[in-house]
């Protein structure tokens, strides 16, 4: 029993941030303060600090498929961390109305199957630059302006 509960714990992450650090990063200060940056639609968890599994990708109007542990998580002081499936990433990310900017990512450099690898390249076309997004229970949606979208799930600790 512990052991599932280990495993669940391990492959969904936990918080970056209390409730309370949500306020001190992108988005704060008049723009909704809660990370969402006032302008997006939000009725689950802050876009910030909260672990979120990629579940889709679509590109084109065709959706990808996408392997387990892919996953971000976008911190409170402005940058963005996690995983393609394959190779880990991290860069900038900046929350303001219903927009996150990525910039400056950067990606370790393994080796990947070729399906892992295109969808690798598909995930750093929409975390790269400006994506709209929404927030709606548990569900994150991007939306890049390269005709190229997103769904993730919120992993909070417990699941």
């Amino acid at each position: 029993m512990t052991l599932v509960l280990l495993a669940v714990l391990a492959a969904c992450g936990t918080r970056t941030t209390s409730p309370s650090d949500d306020r001190d990063g992108p988005g704060a200060a008049g723009e909704g303060g809660d990370g969402t940056g006032g302008g997006a639609t939000r009725t689950g968890p802050p876009v910030t600090g909260v672990r979120w599994d990629v579940d889709s990708v679509t590109v084109g109007g065709k959706r990808a498929e996408v392997p387990d542990g892919a996953h971000f998580t976008i911190d409170t002081k402005g940058g963005a961390t996690g995983s393609l499936g394959c190779n880990q990433f991290r860069g900038g990310a900046t929350v303001s109305g219903s927009t996150i900017t990525f910039d400056a990512v950067e990606t370790t450099k393994m080796s990947c199957p070729t399906p892992r690898a295109k969808l690798e390249q598909a995930l750093l076309a929409i975390l790269d630059g400006r994506t709209t997004y929404r927030v709606d229970e548990r569900t994150l949606t991007l939306a890049s302006e390269n005709d190229a979208s997103l769904g993730a799930t919120a992993c909070e600790p417990g699941e």
